[in-house]
């Protein structure tokens, strides 16, 4: 199998595909694509949806969104726990899942783009985001609280679940560089599970290297 990405390093959506991929013990090659090339025209064409990381099947099939490309190969890998190991969990995964995609990753990414310079913006507009940063990760340290993470490992369940990789993946740049250290020393609950997926998960690790969290805060050149 085919992985069709534009972007080889920072893309968190690959990662997110190819740490499910080595979870499950599956091997999927990886295929730099330029955007506007001919090879990206015949891609967009054949996909129903056009959008990446696509990954390609043995029979040429295109799936598209990175949730779904990990699902698949949870399930057809013999690996269906990923998502859960029964209709609760299943269904707990999900919910963190849309509330990690829809609430938590524009954020991040806002934050991103405003701090490493790819979009300007004012300090007015900068605190505003981080304020809902602030709000959305106390949100998501209070769960970690509430299941128990001092004594177990894991967000949903006993098992590893693509819901600990994908909020691991989130907060990888938000802990080395762009997160305020008063916060980050507040979640305690939340940097358990952190350091758990970033130190103990081979998978993880294969793929991001080694993660070193930050003690100072990057700022972005204000307009």
């Amino acid at each position: 199998m085919k992985l069709y990405t534009t972007q080889l390093v920072g893309n968190m959506y690959a990662d997110f595909v190819q740490i499910v991929a080595g979870l499950c013990n599956v091997k999927v090659e990886e295929v730099l694509v330029v955007i506007g090339s001919e090879q990206d025209k015949k891609l967009q064409k054949s996909s129903a949806l056009g959008q990446y990381p696509m990954l390609e099947l043995e029979n040429g099939t295109l799936l598209c969104d990175s949730l779904a490309i990990a699902s698949f190969l949870a399930r057809s890998s013999g690996n269906s726990s990923l998502l859960g190991s029964n209709d609760a969990e299943m269904a707990q995964v999900d919910q963190l899942m849309q509330f990690l995609r829809e609430e938590t990753t524009p954020i991040v990414r806002a934050l991103q783009w405003y701090t490493f310079g790819h979009v300007q913006c004012t300090a007015e507009e900068y605190n505003f985001v981080q304020m809902q940063f602030k709000s959305n990760v106390k949100v998501i340290n209070n769960y970690c609280q509430s299941q128990n993470l001092k004594q177990k490992k894991y967000l949903v369940g006993d098992n590893l679940t693509v819901s600990d990789v994908y909020l691991t993946l989130t907060q990888v740049e938000m802990q080395q560089a762009l997160i305020d250290p008063n916060l980050k020393n507040s979640l305690e609950h939340f940097n358990v599970h952190f350091k758990n997926m970033t130190q103990n998960c081979a998978a993880f690790q294969k793929r991001m290297g080694a993660i070193k969290v930050g003690k100072k805060q990057l700022m972005p050149l204000f307009q």
